[in-house]
């Protein structure tokens, strides 16, 4: 064996290595990204993206990446708040009954 068979088996060592590294960023990416943004469902982005990164040939690893984009917050937020129409109606019964205590006192 040459010193160029040693040079050639350590540049496919240290390539190996970087794809082994890539592969395992690459799965916890969209956990990351699912962490660093609070969703509610880390663990279970984290499972989907690995399983569509191995097993799926990327199908379930992009719709993990879309997972842990997706904002649950504002979803909430328009579901708990009420509507412009609905505060207007209960400003304008809070009103009449502070005006029919006045009428009273």
């Amino acid at each position: 064996m040459s010193i160029y068979d040693f040079i050639a088996f350590g540049a496919m060592l240290v390539v190996f290595c970087g794809l082994i590294f890539l592969v395992i960023w690459l799965g916890d990416l969209p956990a990351n990204i699912a962490t660093k943004r609070n969703h509610p469902q880390v663990d279970a982005v984290r499972v989907m993206s690995w399983l569509g990164l191995l097993f799926t040939g990327g199908i379930l690893y992009l719709a993990a990446i879309i997972w842990a984009y997706y904002d649950y917050n504002a979803v909430n937020q328009q579901a708990e708040n009420p509507s412009l129409k609905e505060l207007e109606s209960r400003v304008a019964q809070l009103e009449a009954n502070l005006k029919q205590a006045e009428d009273h006192a």
